[in-house]
């Protein structure tokens, strides 16, 4: 039963020397997810613009009726 209170008493100590490793993993993670929703926004209008393009040039080129 020792073992047990000093494993609890243990965990505010463990606690507090992590919490700026998380906050700081937390702060890494919301970046990165940032520019990967950034990115995916940029590949989706390029993809958007292309498709714009590349249909009245097929119908040029094809020579659409």
């Amino acid at each position: 039963m020792h073992q047990a209170r000093q494993g609890a008493s243990s965990r505010p100590g463990s606690a507090l020397a992590l919490a700026p490793v998380l906050t700081s993993a937390q702060k890494e993670f919301i970046k990165i997810s940032q520019a990967v929703g950034v990115g995916f926004v940029i590949m989706g209008v390029i993809g958007y613009v292309v498709k714009l393009i590349h249909i009245p040039v097929n119908n040029i080129l094809v020579g659409g009726s």
